[in-house]
């Protein structure tokens, strides 16, 4: 399966180490009682990369361009008020529902001092039921994290 991209940056499809994750993520969940676990998640654009100089994952914008991860059939239950996303560098992070207008744009107020250096951003966001989430990366940010709460 395809190998490095331009700087040293693995692009979505991953290979058979991502596998070997990816299966120990569904064991796992299943082991949790949870037993309707799949990968339907899709994107274009992306890079896998370094969370840290040690250990972990980020997502990047293949070439820092536009990448776009999509998150089918999300169950936000009775509601959330707030987005949360842990970033590095710049850029923006910008969250659509179904296909529909941004509803939320988080972007650091100043890049941050180098690609491991992460700050938390947040916005508000009122989502309830379940919908298709899409995130789109613009620029150079690195996404280790989104969360919702509320």
């Amino acid at each position: 399966m395809g190998g490095p991209g331009p700087g040293g940056r693995q692009p979505l499809p991953g290979d058979f180490a991502t596998l070997r994750r990816q299966l120990a993520a569904g064991l796992n969940t299943a082991l949790s009682g949870i037993p309707w676990w799949n990968t339907d998640i899709g994107g274009s654009g992306a890079a896998i990369v370094d969370r840290t100089r040690t250990a972990g994952d980020a997502v990047t914008p293949a070439h820092d361009g536009t990448a776009e991860l999509v998150y089918r059939a999300c169950d936000f239950g009775t509601g959330v008020r707030e987005v949360s996303a842990r970033g590095a560098g710049g850029g923006t992070l910008e969250l659509a529902l179904d296909g529909g207008p941004v509803l939320a744009a988080l972007t650091p107020d100043t890049p941050t001092d180098g690609p491991y250096a992460y700050t938390d951003l947040t916005a508000g966001l009122v989502a309830d039921g379940v919908h298709d989430v899409r995130l789109r990366l613009r620029g150079p940010l690195r996404l280790a994290r989104v969360g919702f709460s509320g």
